[in-house]
């Protein structure tokens, strides 16, 4: 229809009447209702995706779309973020928000100022409300970043504290190439942020993890030089899996001189083809790996010991030429499995000249497993593989999967330098292989075992080894499985990458004395996954501000929850509720209950928490089926104190005994699942939380444990006691492990109280000292009457303090007088005074032993 109106005609008013003669389609309004409008505007608190779903319960069948919703909800909402129209600029307003309570959410941001290299734009921050609640629990960090967060494109990076096996967010950095910025700014960044949390917060940690990042690396070792610094598993079983799949990339220079000077066993011509002389003979790599061949039950017929021992009857190679050999052909070639190479007798590990065969520890039978070419769970497991006992390892599965996607991906030719180490060139022959396919399983399950390993757990059906023992067994299981398959282009990778000296710290886990709690960095990806699905779900790459704002309003006050969740004193009046690692552990525990066990037997400790089955080193909660079954049936309340140590005994409960031997208890507050007084507060059992207020010992109180106010007195005296100390007595030791109460053990309890004895002396000598030369000093100064002097005094040693002592002297001056010390304490006072006087030696039994002597 068409209306033509000319100035001639116009008037004030065109009135035009439209009448319809012919039926037709009603118009569709799609634009939002009123009351929609109105709804959103009165749900300031919800997100969309919660608006959207009451929209949906009063219009089934809407005719606008849920953009549409999210679009009004935006403009309404963006104010909340949004100060300027620059979003950088914006997100810096909003931590300046933050600094105040309430300015930005329910807890206090801390911008953290970092100097902008060139060519870097630079926004980081820290949650002091967390930090300061923790951060004398925290000992393992984890940093990683996360791209797709932002539509500026900001790489966020998330630096997390472990608590009890859960990850708390501690700050974040945003950082952004804005131009060419000079070598090592990022890292220098990186570090400068981390710096804060030692500096400014006190921060000390003892682990630190990261992805292989030599950024964040570098960053980590070099504000924390002490730690060790962990890689995490997966993502180093999934560098070198897709490293083992690049064809055409050759290693980077191989350095034979070090690894010669190292390890003596290493031949010096066994070198990638770049590194060999024209006139060496071409390794050729088998195209079908050589089986492995794991021989267990031989032991060497003689020893030097045994020899001296028989006056010299028989010499050592007497001794080798009465041991079996054993030969196999496979393939038509004749392989010596064991020869009169040299045994280490009792370590499970072969001499050097055994390039086909290993012994793998001690057992009743002789087995050997040649069906299979590759490594398998069965090498460190719990019988697997050999028809008795299955496998049933979560962890185990998952490096399956992993070694079965390995098996089914496609060979890369090459592909970008930035995904390789400096150094790795691609070769110009088009018939190079790095590495042919058959073998990449074996050198994966290799490479897991390496990385599992550590000195507090035994070898299978062997005994527990020193750090260097376990480098020094790795390094030869790698060498010689490439060795004897000729892949000398692989070997170089691996110890240029992996095995070198400066490379090993860095993933395998013997490298430290402790044990982490963590060994992959899940708790910062989980970090990540809610952020993007759970709390960014309704948006796609929002501005910097916005997310920073979800982060500050929406997540952390969720973390903080979930972090007051983990406090002993967290509904003290009721049962507990159970941790995330609680939930796994019980669930772990409970399956291990139910498992079957062989008649194989196995030399278990509950005191240390030790099996030499192999199972506990890959277990994510290294339990093993023969010590949960070995101990009964632990209390409801196991699973909400029960803490993962650090050291040796992993575990430590009044719970864990053996069968038929009475539990243990509990003796101060500080005791029970604790891990080495290092992040645990502990509140001991029930019947030391009877009454309201703690006596004058610090025992009891369940008031002062709701308040918070008897924190400090659950720790541990850091002073006396070496946390996360190995209760080894050198890195040279060697043991077997014994049945419990057979002696092993109790001669490590000796050597545990003997240091803890030589400890406490040297402590309370020095109390002693302070007191006697504080004494000389008040009654030197007391004549003089400086009242300013005494009230300071007064306050500094306080009637509390005072109050202790005189309780001490007392009982001791009571004791001394009639010689008895109350055997069973009915109240606190006689607690007390039994503590006091437990093992004092009398003035009268002095003087004897002195007249004695």
């Amino acid at each position: 229809m068409t209306v033509t109106i000319s100035d001639a005609t116009m008037r004030e008013y065109v009135d035009i009447m439209v009448s319809h003669s012919e039926d037709h389609v009603p118009y569709c309004a799609i634009s939002l209702p009123p009351e929609v409008r109105k709804f959103i505007q009165d749900s300031p608190d919800k997100d969309p995706t919660q608006i959207w779903k009451e929209i949906l319960r009063k219009y089934p069948n809407p005719n606008f779309t849920r953009d549409s919703v999210y679009q009004f909800w935006h403009d309404r909402a963006k104010a909340k973020w949004t100060s300027a129209a620059d979003e950088v600029t914006s997100a810096r307003n909003l931590l300046k928000r933050g600094a105040e309570p309430g300015g930005l959410g329910e807890h206090r941001v801390e911008e953290i100022l970092i100097e902008e290299p060139e060519g870097l734009s630079v926004i980081a921050f820290s949650l002091p409300d967390m930090i300061s609640r923790w951060r004398d629990r925290i000992r393992e960090a984890a940093i990683d970043s996360a791209w797709g967060t932002n539509r500026a494109g900001y790489e966020i990076f998330a630096a997390l504290g472990e608590a009890y096996g859960s990850g708390l967010p501690l700050g974040y950095l945003c950082l952004k190439a804005i131009g060419e910025s000079a070598e090592g700014s990022k890292r220098q960044v990186l570090e400068t942020f981390l710096e804060h949390f030692r500096d400014r917060w006190g921060l000390t940690v003892k682990v630190t993890l990261s992805d292989k990042d030599w950024t964040e690396i570098g960053a980590c070792r070099r504000t924390w030089p002490d730690a060790k610094h962990q890689l995490c598993f997966w993502h180093c079983l999934r560098a070198l899996k897709k490293r083992l799949a690049i064809l055409r990339r050759q290693p980077a220079l191989y350095n034979v001189k070090e690894a010669i000077a190292e390890f003596a066993f290493i031949d010096p011509t066994f070198l990638p083809i770049a590194q060999q002389p024209v006139s060496a003979p071409n390794i050729v790599a088998s195209q079908k790996p050589i089986p492995r061949i794991v021989v267990r039950g031989l032991v060497p017929v003689s020893t030097a010991k045994e020899v001296a021992r028989d006056g010299g009857a028989s010499t050592v190679g007497e001794g080798r030429r009465n041991r079996p050999r054993i030969v196999l052909k496979l393939a038509g070639k004749t392989v010596t499995i064991l020869d009169p190479g040299e045994y280490h007798g009792g370590t499970g590990r072969k001499g050097d000249d055994e390039l086909d065969g290993t012994a793998d520890g001690d057992s009743d039978r002789m087995t050997a497993d040649i069906g299979r070419s590759t490594a398998t769970p069965s090498d460190s497991g719990d019988d697997g593989g050999n028809g008795e006992e299955g496998v049933d390892d979560e962890f185990w599965q998952r490096v399956a999967r992993e070694v079965k996607q390995c098996e089914q991906d496609v060979d890369e030719e090459d592909a970008p330098d930035w995904e390789f180490e400096d150094g790795e060139t691609k070769s110009k022959d088009p018939n190079y292989t790095f590495c042919p396919a058959p073998h990449r399983s074996v050198l994966l399950h290799l490479f897991t075992r390496h990385f599992t390993r550590h000195p507090i757990f035994p070898a299978r059906l062997g005994e527990t080894e020193t750090a260097e023992q376990i480098r020094v067994n790795a390094v030869k299981e790698m060498y010689y499985q490439c060795k004897r398959n000729g892949l000398a282009e692989v070997w170089a990778y691996m110890w240029t990458q992996w095995y070198a000296p400066k490379r090993w710290p860095l993933w395998a886990r013997s490298s430290s004395p402790i044990l982490s709690r963590l060994r992959t960095t899940m708790t910062v990806e989980n970090h990540w996954r809610q952020l993007k699905h759970q709390y960014l779900r309704f948006t796609h790459r929002p501005r910097l501000d916005h997310a920073i704002h979800v982060i500050c309003t929406e997540m952390i006050p969720a973390y903080m929850v979930a972090a007051s969740k983990l406090e002993d004193s967290h509904r003290l009046g009721r049962a507990r509720q159970l941790t995330p690692f609680g939930v796994a552990f019980k669930a772990n525990w409970k399956q291990k209950e139910k498992a079957t066990v062989s008649g194989r037997e196995y030399q278990t400790c509950v005191k240390s928490w030790q099996c030499n089955c192999g199972a506990q080193e890959t277990d994510p909660h290294h339990l093993c089926k023969h010590l949960v079954q070995a101990v009964p049936k632990p209390p409801p309340n196991f699973f909400t104190e029960v803490v993962r140590r650090r050291t040796k005994p992993l575990y430590r409960h009044p719970a864990l005994h053996q069968l038929g031997t009475s539990p243990g208890e509990y003796w101060r507050a500080e005791d029970g699942s604790i891990t080495e007084g290092d992040d645990h507060e502990g509140v001991g059992g029930h019947a030391l939380l009877r009454k309201a207020t703690r006596d004058e010992e610090g025992v009891g109180g369940w008031a002062d444990v709701a308040s918070g106010a008897a924190k400090k007195g659950f720790k541990r005296n850091r002073i006396l006691v070496d946390v996360e100390s190995d209760s080894e007595t050198g890195p040279s030791q060697r043991r077997r492990l014994g049945e419990e109460g057979n002696g092993v053990c109790e001669g490590e309890e000796e050597q545990e109280e003997g240091a803890e004895r030589r400890t406490l002396k040297t402590s309370l000598s020095r109390l002693a000292e302070r007191l006697h030369h504080a004494s000389e000093i008040l009654n030197v100064q007391l004549p003089h009457e400086n009242t300013t002097w005494m009230r300071s005094i007064r306050a500094t040693l306080s009637e509390e303090w005072e109050g202790k002592l005189e309780s001490f002297l007392t009982h001791i001056r009571h004791f001394e007088r009639s010689g008895t010390t109350p055997t069973w304490p009915r109240n606190p006072q006689e607690q007390a005074a039994s503590r006091h006087t437990m093992g004092y030696q009398l003035k009268s039994a002095r003087r004897l032993e002195h007249d004695l002597t």
